[in-house]
């Protein structure tokens, strides 16, 4: 029997954020993304970030633009406007433009086209955990939801001993092992 092309084989390593254990290169970038997909979807099903469900509602009505009237523009400038600054979002969102329109199911369910896992290379990376996944939601809230740190601080009150340079440090954090550009924060008067 023929060995399967080296790119089609599944690597050895088990996938995930493992500390200190060695894994595929890029499976860190890869779990972390799905896990902030996840986390604005939650969101958008909730009713504690209005500006996540907004964005959410946004793209549902994007759906039902026609492809030949411009949805690949009215996409980017949706992407613009609630803070997905990267390709390879604003690919996922398009990903998911497609599927809502030819399933309704995953349309009213507000399902996202995850990003396709494809299998490693033999390089490898030492693993790059998150301690907690709250960073997730903070990242949320603040590039999309648009929240100040002082705003999650606040939607968060449940975590003790929260300050402000503890949720930048965070986000900063989070966003980078992400592979996601920040919105320029506000401006101070």
């Amino acid at each position: 029997m023929p060995k399967e092309p080296r790119d089609r084989r599944r690597p050895n390593w088990i996938l995930g954020v493992k500390a200190g254990q060695w894994q595929p290169e890029g499976a860190s970038q890869w779990v972390a993304r799905g896990e902030y997909l996840m986390t604005l979807q939650e969101l958008a099903r909730g009713a504690t970030a209005p500006r996540i469900r907004e964005a959410f509602r946004a793209l549902d009505r994007l759906a039902d633009a026609s492809p030949e009237a411009g949805r690949s523009q009215s996409l980017a400038q949706w992407a613009a406007a609630y803070g997905f600054l990267d390709a390879w979002l604003v690919e996922i969102w398009a990903n998911t433009l497609d599927w809502w329109c030819a399933d309704p199911e995953a349309r009213s369910g507000w399902e996202i086209a995850w990003p396709t896992l494809t299998y490693f290379d033999e390089q490898a990376e030492l693993g790059a955990p998150k301690r907690t996944f709250t960073h997730f939601r903070w990242l949320a809230l603040s590039q999309v939801g648009r929240l100040t740190y002082a705003q999650i601080a606040e939607h968060e009150q449940g975590e003790a001993g929260l300050d402000l340079s503890t949720i930048s440090r965070a986000i900063t954090a989070t966003a980078s092992l992400i592979g996601i550009t920040l919105r320029p924060a506000p401006r101070r008067p």
